[in-house]
């Protein structure tokens, strides 16, 4: 691999070298940047939005209203109020319209416990800066010990040449606090990986990924999205089983063969532009 080429898991087997044609659609972001250009996951943040927001659908004009002029965020210049919407709407979208964030928001409403690796799975659709962090998470073992060197070794591999080495400092620190909040890490100095503890929304989200991205069956289960819930595929299919009592997908077994839709997250118009994916 040559320093300075893109690794983008998006961009890879078994989704493919190129965008599929609506993922932008959806929600997903390609490209060099990202929002872990200048913040982290931003999870207290999104908790105290989604809280206002509860159980309603606001628009993006509501966004601006709650944090610009209400300040429901409590930021001190108007200037870092904006900032901080823009930032949020880098990494999560934060519009309904966008079926990445609907989905996002209806499991978020459905389960607590799972809310880090929701905003996680949807943060690595649309932040391709977070997305080249991957490999150093997928690597260690529950208990390794994470230096930021792993970090800052993955990020001159993807994006060498395209930053400074002032700013490739910068994104080290933003993703090693992201993979804290999600529970992937532990330790604010000298980090260690943990496992996460995954639910059945964090799993119909993850498999939800990868099939708006066209891909069907036991290959939902191989992506990225699904490793890095830490459990096998096997572990995972109980957790599927409790998505589909919980009206989060729907699940067909026969054998080994596995089919997996989800008729109540997304529109019949939208689940025939995945077929258009791959």
């Amino acid at each position: 691999m040559i320093a300075g080429e893109m690794i983008d898991f998006l961009l890879t087997a078994p989704f493919g070298e190129h965008p599929p044609p609506s993922a932008t659609h959806f929600g997903f972001r390609f490209g060099a940047g990202g929002g872990h250009a200048s913040r982290t996951l931003m999870l207290d943040e999104l908790q105290t939005l989604m809280d206002a927001t509860a159980h309603s659908s606001p628009s993006p004009e509501d966004w601006r209203r709650l944090c610009v002029e209400d300040n429901v965020l409590a930021k001190p210049t108007l200037h870092t109020r904006g900032a901080t919407l823009q930032r949020l709407r880098e990494m999560y979208g934060m519009d309904d319209k966008m079926p990445l964030f609907r989905v996002f928001r209806a499991l978020w409403e459905a389960e607590k416990e799972g809310r880090p690796l929701l905003a996680m799975i949807l943060a690595l659709c649309r932040d391709p800066i977070f997305r080249f962090s991957t490999p150093v998470i997928l690597k260690a073992a529950p208990g390794d010990p994470v230096p930021r060197e792993f970090f800052t070794n993955a990020f001159m591999q993807a994006v060498g040449s395209r930053y400074k080495e002032s700013m490739i400092d910068k994104l080290v620190r933003h993703v090693g606090s992201s993979w804290v909040q999600t529970g992937h890490l532990r330790g604010r100095v000298h980090k260690t990986r943990q496992r996460v503890a995954v639910t059945p929304g964090a799993a119909a989200f993850a498999l939800l990924a990868a099939y708006l991205l066209g891909l069907r069956g036991q290959a939902l289960f191989n992506t990225v999205f699904c490793r890095l819930l830490d459990v096998s595929a096997e572990a995972l299919l109980p957790l599927v089983r409790e998505a589909r009592r919980l009206d989060m997908l729907e699940l067909r077994e026969s054998g080994e063969v596995i089919e997996i839709s989800f008729p109540k997250l997304i529109t019949t118009d939208e689940t025939f532009l995945t077929y258009g994916q791959s």
